[in-house]
């Protein structure tokens, strides 16, 4: 399937800078096998990149410009349904939000696994498009969240406010000082840290917290939960609750 992440500085000095653009390379290099499209957008400098040529791709992230308080959206595509095409490229617009996903909608799992299309849309793509009067309105009870299987981020295009969407599926937070991350997938082999003494090896890993069946609609500049809703799937019901409270609370 995909790759999706959000990285977001908080204040960072100028050696800081380079090592979070090393460390967003390096990510892109352990994911890459997802080469069906790729998309980022960075809050720096409003730019919205969606392209099937990596090689432009990576050359981008080489010249990536990172400040404080900045939010960089990153998508790398594995197609399951739909057409490996530009049109496909996650980092979709509705509106007022950038989208990304990583799993299956609807019945498009089973049917890519015979090599079939539901059509020439990925799933995720319709997916977005169901929910779009929602998501644009941030109203998450109306989240339509049956047959979704996954991680989804949606980010305001002015990156203020980001949407996370987990069912069946974790969100993985990391922070790290000045810096957090949200990654669909594992970091810790990235992230870690290793220390020999002797003949004793030890590993230090950073500070992590985990978002399942939840969608969370979470103010980027404070980290504060706005909204918030439990997925509760038995049989594809659910049932939810919207509170205010800090992210960890989780």
């Amino acid at each position: 399937m995909c790759y999706n992440l959000i990285l977001k500085t908080i204040n960072i000095n100028k050696k800081q800078k380079k090592e979070v653009k090393n460390l967003l390379r390096q990510i892109f290099e352990e994911f890459r096998v997802n080469d069906d499209g790729a998309f980022l957008y960075n809050s720096l400098t409003s730019q919205i990149i969606r392209t099937l040529n990596y090689g432009e791709f990576e050359k981008k992230l080489e010249n990536l410009k990172i400040d404080n308080n900045t939010l960089i959206h990153m998508h790398l595509r594995k197609a399951t349904s739909g057409s490996v095409s530009l049109q496909n490229v996650h980092g979709w617009r509705f509106d007022n939000w950038l989208c990304s996903h990583n799993g299956y909608y609807g019945y498009s799992y089973y049917l890519s696994v015979s090599k079939s299309k539901l059509d020439d849309n990925s799933d995720s793509f319709e997916f977005f498009s169901k929910n779009e009067e929602a998501i644009n309105e941030e109203d998450i009870d109306k989240i339509d969240v049956d047959n979704f299987y996954g991680v989804a981020y949606c980010n305001s295009i002015d990156s203020k406010k980001l949407l996370i969407i987990s069912k069946h599926k974790t969100a993985k937070l990391y922070y790290l000082k000045d810096l957090i991350l949200i990654s669909n997938e594992s970091l810790d082999s990235i992230l870690s840290q290793y220390y020999t003494v002797g003949d004793l090896k030890f590993k230090m890993t950073v500070p992590k917290a985990e978002i399942e069946n939840k969608i969370m609609l979470i103010d980027t500049n404070t980290f504060k939960i706005i909204k918030q809703r439990e997925i509760k799937d038995w049989y594809y019901y659910y049932s939810y609750k919207s509170k205010y409270s800090d992210i960890y609370d989780l």
